[in-house]
């Protein structure tokens, strides 16, 4: 069987123990790229600094997740995103978690500075939107950024509808696996409009993931979709291709 070639749309490449090791495993199994999303300021430096390490390959995408608002200077967390964007291929991860004991005010006022960020820099956003996908889809929409990608999707069916009428893409995860929601998702939406990712380090049913783990989710997909793994690789590769645009280092939109 030929090996095939899949991008891991998301992965916190700063957490990831031996990163360096696990990202050379990947290619070897025909990762073409990994997207490093961050979540604040060290978080950026980090991923920035593997970005130099695998030029073309580790992808940095720039951002101050909702997590963090209460653990950073918020100011010099967008100070330093914005200092950098010309490095890097999107704004992510961001978005709203109405889970938070954070206010939400403070959450969308933030949020949305971030979108503008993206809007000004003609980048794409990787958007975290947990108990608040209406919202986020809202905001994004109201902001017309360049294009979204809604990371590990288990939201409303409804709303996927008009994710895709924007010419966006929701990404499917190691979670297929167990998540009834998560595959009702993937289900639903066409496979012109997914991506696939690993959320590494993230544990799933206590395996952590890695770069390498988006073969599974290739398989999984697949599955879901009653098609072969070369055809969900190559159509999710050119769904980042579109995704990325100028920004695709291997000649995308």
């Amino acid at each position: 069987m030929n090996r095939l070639t899949l991008v891991d749309a998301h992965a916190h490449l700063d957490l990831l123990g031996d990163a360096e090791e696990k990202i050379s495993r990947a290619t070897s199994l025909g990762v073409l790229a990994v997207i490093g999303v961050s979540m604040g300021a060290a978080s950026m430096e980090r991923t920035l600094g593997l970005g130099k390490r695998f030029p073309g390959i580790v992808l940095p995408a720039l951002g101050l997740h909702p997590w963090q608002i209460d653990q950073e200077d918020v100011d010099e967390a967008l100070e330093t995103m914005e200092q950098n964007l010309e490095a890097a291929v999107a704004v992510g991860e961001i978005g709203l978690d109405y889970k938070l004991k954070t206010k939400k005010s403070i959450q969308k006022e933030l949020f949305a500075r971030q979108l503008h960020l993206a809007v000004e820099h003609a980048l794409p956003v990787i958007l975290h939107c947990r108990y608040s996908h209406q919202r986020v889809f809202e905001m994004v929409d109201g902001a017309d950024v360049p294009g979204a990608v809604f990371h590990w999707y288990a939201g409303p069916l409804e709303l996927i509808d008009k994710i895709v009428q924007r010419g966006d893409f929701i990404s499917a995860t190691p979670a297929l696996a167990y998540s009834r929601m998560h595959q009702e998702a993937i289900r639903s939406a066409p496979l012109e409009h997914i991506l696939l990712e690993t959320d590494c380090p993230v544990a799933y049913e206590g395996e952590e993931a890695t770069p390498s783990t988006v073969v599974r989710v290739c398989e999984q997909v697949a599955s879901l979709k009653g098609c072969s793994s070369s055809e969900v690789a190559g159509r999710t590769t050119e769904n980042m291709e579109r995704f990325l645009g100028r920004a695709c280092p291997w000649g995308g939109a």
